[in-house]
């Protein structure tokens, strides 16, 4: 099982968004299952070409605040672990996820996910769970007059309809996860104004 680090000491982990600076929303969807809908604060000075190329550059190696770490890590420095990719970023990847919400082992997320859509306008990563329950996160960036607005979907659907009730039965027992989840997805994108638009604008120094 993999270990959590200490969290990267850069200044900008104090400045962490809270909850409040984004809309959350919860719905059963027809057939069964669960939709969860946080859309973000604006991010001021980010613009998607930024965030496209970061997608690309996730894991290369980086030096901020004179921290030597991969670059992952700066998007949560202290709930990210690891990041890999089993070939070229692009649609058709597959991720490999290490992360624990609030830096909390009982929150440990270690999964290999499915990227099918990858383009300027955001990602999706999907996985399954137990055969039956597909989980899927969509993460949508739209353009805002002085920066980017993004929307993070998350649904856990039922393979068969008459899974739903298990679904949302089990996403329930799980909700100290999810609400942990939450926090954790608000602070990740709201490091985000933090240390892209400089580490995008001192692209040429990295090495992918």
């Amino acid at each position: 099982m993999p270990s959590i680090p200490k969290p990267i000491p850069v200044s900008y982990l104090a400045r962490a968004r809270a909850l409040s600076t984004a809309e959350i929303t919860v719905r059963d969807l027809d057939g069964g299952g669960i939709e969860q809908r946080i859309v973000h604060g604006p991010l001021v000075g980010v613009t998607r070409e930024m965030l496209f190329w970061w997608m690309h550059h996730i894991g290369d190696e980086v030096t901020w605040e004179g921290h030597r770490v991969m670059a992952y890590r700066l998007w949560h420095p202290r709930d990210h672990i690891d990041w890999s990719c089993d070939g070229p970023v692009r649609a058709g990847c597959r991720f490999h996820i290490v992360e624990a919400f609030g830096a909390q082992r009982r929150f440990l997320v270690d999964n290999v996910f499915h990227v099918p859509r990858l383009d300027p306008s955001g990602f999706r990563i999907e996985t399954r769970f137990f055969g039956a329950a597909r989980a899927s996160i969509d993460e949508g960036w739209d353009d805002l007059p002085d920066g980017v607005r993004w929307t993070n979907t998350m649904r856990l659907e039922p393979v068969r309809a008459l899974l739903g009730p298990l679904v949302r039965l089990g996403a329930r027992l799980k909700r100290d996860m999810l609400a942990a989840w939450q926090a954790h997805n608000v602070e990740e994108v709201g490091f985000v104004p933090e240390f892209l638009p400089q580490l995008y604008a001192s692209r040429t120094d990295l090495r992918g």
